[in-house]
């Protein structure tokens, strides 16, 4: 178990969306794959097998409006979809990282293509596009019955040359290990806990899992010290 697959499980414990225990983090659930693999097939009738009939989408934004009155969720999702492998024809989705507990089950996905066709009304322009989307669904017999999540095109990269879908960084700097974690630890403190306990003392529960996040950070830190 690393110190990733341990923090991301306490962020999404904190949000009270997914409660898992770390031991159960490395899972992975088949429809995350599946909902990959038939938006990648262009296969939109595999792809609103997925869901349930009487599915449930919290998600409404630019990126997911409103289903047009008398449809459901489920078919403006499938509708959502189809009309992106229209407006992308070369539309290839994968997910960067998953994990499952219960019935709940979470990922990142990357979506890449060209635009090649009409795009909710936008004229071909034959960029190429890249964006991110993080989503949460709720697994009920074998189906996707709710969904949470949002999206946003790939930023550029930082100041040190790094994007949010690159994967891990080699080490090159182990010298400076314990310089780093000072800095870390210094703005850890900073920038969340005594920042948020100073400007707002309503939220105790954000507060709270800040202190759990930095409960783990410090048991890392001691491990790695040995």
């Amino acid at each position: 178990m690393d110190r990733r697959t341990v923090m991301v499980g306490f962020a999404i414990a904190g949000s009270g969306v997914l409660t898992a225990t770390a031991a159960q983090l490395g899972a992975e659930s088949p429809l995350i794959a599946a909902f990959a693999k038939t938006l990648s097939a262009h296969d939109i009738d595999g792809f609103a097998a997925l869901f349930a009939e009487d599915y449930v989408n919290h998600q409404v934004s630019a990126a997911a409006p409103k289903p047009t009155p008398g449809a459901s969720a489920k078919r403006a999702t499938v509708s959502f979809f189809g009309a992106r492998v229209k407006g992308m024809p070369d539309l290839s989705v994968a997910f960067e990282v998953s994990l499952a507990s219960g019935d709940m089950a979470a990922a990142s996905f990357v979506y890449t293509g060209t635009h090649g066709g009409e795009y909710f009304g936008v004229a071909p322009t034959g960029k190429s596009l890249r964006f991110t989307s993080c989503d949460i669904f709720r697994i009920r017999d074998g189906k996707i019955a709710e969904h949470w999540g949002g999206q946003q095109p790939e930023e550029p990269p930082n100041l040190s040359g790094r994007t949010e879908v690159d994967g891990p960084t080699d080490v090159i700097d182990r010298e400076r290990t314990e310089a780093n974690r000072t800095l870390v630890r210094t703005y850890r403190e900073t920038v969340t806990c005594n920042s948020i306990s100073q400007r707002d003392n309503s939220i105790p529960d954000f507060r709270g899992m800040l202190c759990i996040v930095n409960a783990v950070n410090e048991l890392f830190d001691a491990i790695e010290a040995k």
